[in-house]
C-alpha cells in the first residue's frame, strides 16, 4: 500500500488525475489502519468491513485509470501499473477477509 501511494504521489505524468488518485489510495490506507486496529481489539466484523472499504477504494482507483480522460492523460504503461497494483491489493484484501483471525 505504501509503495503504491508513494508511486502515485511521485508520478507527475498523472496530471490533474494525480490528486484524486492520491486521495483514494490514502483513504484505502486509512481503511487498512482501521482494519488493523479493529482486529487488534477483537473486532473481526469491523475489521472485515474496513477491508471491504479498502477493496472498494482500490477498485475505484483501477476504474479511474481506465476512463476516457485517463486514457488521454496517463501513459498506458503507467495506467497499467497503477491498475495492476490496485487490483493486486484488492485481491489480497479479499483473501485476508476470508481468513481473518482476530485475537
Amino acid at each position: 500500500m505504501d509503495a503504491l501511494l508513494a508511486f502515485v504521489r511521485e508520478s507527475t505524468e498523472l496530471g490533474p488525475l494525480r490528486a484524486p488518485l492520491v486521495a483514494k489510495v490514502e483513504q484505502a490506507q486509512g481503511a487498512l489502519g482501521e482494519a488493523e486496529a479493529s482486529c487488534a481489539s477483537g473486532g473481526r466484523a469491523a475489521a472485515r468491513r474496513a477491508l471491504e472499504r479498502l477493496v472498494r477504494k482500490m477498485l475505484i482507483v483501477r476504474a479511474r485509470t481506465r476512463t476516457l480522460r485517463a486514457r488521454e492523460t496517463i501513459p498506458p504503461a503507467l495506467a497499467a501499473r497503477i491498475g495492476d497494483d490496485a487490483r493486486d491489493l484488492a485481491a489480497s484484501a479479499r483473501l485476508l477477509q476470508g481468513s481473518l483471525d482476530c485475537p
